[in-house]
């Protein structure tokens, strides 16, 4: 008897054992690589807010020889600025941050209080949309200063 050149079905079974398991271990990455790019564009918004914060921040503050005023912004999803001076409401806000200008103790050892501006800048998501508070407990934020030369 001639043997056809084909294969046995202990073989096909191998093999569709072998590509399942390699289906099952892709597919365990999906939601790894879908958090991992959430976190990459909320960081990357936040990237974007704080260079926004830092214009507004040394228009509000470097005026000022008293930096003692605090003051908070909203920002939608995308990471645009929400105008709360125009009557807007919370619907769009996605981002709260809270400026607070003043003395912080962490200047740099190099240079004196007089010489530059302190701004504590503190980002956090999510907001809630009726009262523009953040959700507690902020599932996410971020908090850092910021230094700049009065004009």
């Amino acid at each position: 008897m001639k043997r056809c050149g084909a294969f046995s079905l202990i073989e096909v079974t191998l093999a569709l054992g072998v590509v399942a398991f390699a289906l099952v271990a892709i597919l365990g990455l999906v939601p790894v690589a879908l958090r991992s790019a959430k976190d990459a564009t909320e960081d990357t918004r936040v990237s974007l807010i704080a260079q926004d914060i830092a214009v507004r921040s040394r228009a509000l503050f470097s005026s000022s020889s008293a930096l003692s005023p605090s003051t908070n912004w909203w920002y939608d999803n995308e990471g645009r600025f929400i105008d709360q001076s125009s009557g807007a409401n919370f619907a769009d806000a996605f981002f709260r941050v809270g400026v607070v200008g003043g003395d912080l103790a962490t200047y740099p050892t190099n240079v004196s209080g007089s010489t530059l501006r302190a701004v504590n800048v503190t980002v956090a998501w999510p907001v809630n949309t009726e009262d523009g508070n953040v959700i507690a407990p902020a599932a996410n934020g971020a908090s850092f200063p910021m230094y700049f030369r009065p004009q």
